[in-house]
């Protein structure tokens, strides 16, 4: 028996500026694929107050250039408590999607502690990490403010 339907769900990562109509664009335009309506996935949540929402599951990518005033702000902070800075990327998904993709908020990305220990079994933090990072969230904001 062959099915008259089948859905796939295709996880792609955004690069800055691309729209959900360009990436709904490369799959609805194939030739090969006449009968594909390729759509971007919504999610149905209940808020605390117990209202129903439904939302886009299209996360824009965003950056920020290493010149840009919060980044350099952000960077006098965590050297002014004696915390290194590496710059770069983030390969994963943010709240910051919705701060700085969307709304265009400058936004940065700061973790307490190394990205191999986050969301996986047995995920922790150690105690001087958390403290420390505490100092740079303090020290970054008094500079982002200054």
């Amino acid at each position: 028996m062959i099915p008259s339907v089948c859905r796939t769900t295709y996880d792609r990562r955004t690069l800055p500026g691309e729209t959900s109509e360009q990436i709904l664009g490369t799959f609805n335009g194939l030739a090969a694929l006449e009968r594909v309506q390729a759509e971007i996935a919504t999610g149905q949540y209940t808020t605390y107050t117990g209202r129903e929402i439904t939302v886009s599951k299209f996360f824009p990518a965003w950056y920020l250039e290493k010149d840009h005033e919060l980044v350099r702000s952000a960077v006098k902070g965590l050297g002014a408590c004696g915390v290194e800075n590496r710059l770069g990327t983030w390969p994963f998904n943010t709240n910051a999607t919705y701060t700085a993709g969307i709304k265009g908020i400058p936004t940065i990305g700061f973790g307490p502690s190394k990205e191999k220990r986050a969301h996986i079994v047995d995920e922790y933090i150690e105690l001087k990490e958390l403290h420390t990072a505490a100092q740079a969230y303090l020290s970054m904001i008094n500079h982002v403010l200054a």
